[in-house]
């Protein structure tokens, strides 16, 4: 609409420029004719006289058929130059413009290529951390275990073979784990979405139900507070909330009762839903709550809580696939709060 109505207005001011031309040249035109072609008149003749005004006014009020034809052609011309001039122009212009947007598209695009990059390396980076010190350590205890077992002489008395084979599959079963949560850090950023809508309370409640039973006495509860419907890739946003309830219930099962908070609220200054996993657990030191995203980094011992560090990477990195941002919050022995949001676009209200 606006584009027609520009379009529009250009002619409608092409116009007037045209006929205002072509009035100049008649009025130029007769102005000629009286002052120096008038039926052969001289120029002294025509100022001394004094009718050089009524001739000029003759002239223009009345014209012969010739002279209105040729000066009509005249201006025809004029009119049909400026139509050339103005589409040359304008042409050229919009090329230019086209070619300006296209430039602009195209730094948009290297720039988020570049960014993309740059991600890409730091991963790396954090694979190649991986590799060298995480997957290393339980190779080591293999070799080391099994080049203790070889070296003990035959029949050597006090020789326990079963605790050696214990300490070697669970070194294996450490680095299977480690293995298999990498993939899926991995797998977390390249899978397509397949958008559908649900209810994040409903599915909070239903991972809850799922992990629970690893915590039969009935200490933990989950609290929901949040009804909204969101539009999202439900089998990933189901990973995450996996691993945060996870975490969550992990990480206060030693408390006497153990509560999971599940809720949402509107933050007004980004015009965005916030969600946020809660726990009164043991928490963490807050100067380290940019840490505890890190492919494999861990604030807690593996003796004291178990897993590989790769859950919370997880949960980052799926948020991030959708848009949205994730962040945490937390203090030493008063639980933690993870936090993430998703884009406005694919929300709905609430139901």
């Amino acid at each position: 609409m606006a584009f027609r109505w520009s379009r529009r207005r250009q002619v409608s001011n092409f116009i007037l420029l045209s006929l205002g031309f072509g009035f100049i040249y008649w009025f130029l035109e007769c102005l000629l004719d009286v002052f120096i072609f008038y039926e052969g008149a001289r120029v002294t003749s025509l100022l001394t006289h004094g009718d050089f005004s009524q001739r000029l006014i003759t002239r223009l009020s009345s014209p012969t058929v010739q002279e209105v034809w040729v000066r009509l052609l005249v201006m025809l011309s004029f009119v049909l130059f400026g139509a050339f001039v103005q589409h040359t122009v304008t042409g050229r212009l919009s090329a230019e413009e086209q070619l300006r947007k296209l430039n602009e598209e195209l730094e948009a695009r290297v720039a988020e290529r570049t960014a993309q990059l740059e991600v890409a390396n730091k991963e790396l980076k954090a694979y190649d951390y991986t590799v060298s010190h995480e997957l290393r350590s339980p190779v080591r205890a293999i070799r080391s275990l099994a080049k203790g077992a070889l070296e003990r002489p035959p029949g050597e008395p006090g020789a326990d073979v079963g605790h050696l084979i214990r300490e070697v599959l669970g070194s294996a079963e450490l680095m299977h784990r480690k293995i298999e949560d990498l993939l899926a850090f991995s797998q977390a950023g390249r899978r397509n979405l397949q958008m559908s809508e649900f209810n994040m309370g409903e599915l909070a409640q239903i991972v809850f139900n799922d992990l629970q039973t690893a915590y039969p006495d009935g200490r933990a509860s989950l609290e929901v507070t949040s009804a909204l419907k969101v539009r999202a890739d439900l089998s990933m946003l189901r990973e995450a909330m996996m691993n945060l309830i996870g975490n969550a219930l992990k990480f206060s099962h030693t408390q006497e009762k153990a509560v999971v908070s599940v809720g949402e609220y509107v933050d007004d200054a980004r015009a965005e839903h916030v969600y946020y996993v809660r726990d009164n657990g043991v928490g963490f030191d807050p100067s380290r709550a940019g840490e505890v995203f890190d492919v494999f980094r861990r604030l807690h011992s593996a003796e004291d809580f178990e897993g590989t560090g790769v859950g919370l990477a997880i949960v980052q990195r799926i948020i991030e696939r959708h848009g949205g941002r994730v962040w945490a919050e937390g203090a030493v022995d008063q639980g933690a709060t993870i936090y993430f949001t998703l884009p406005r676009d694919q929300e709905t209200v609430k139901s």
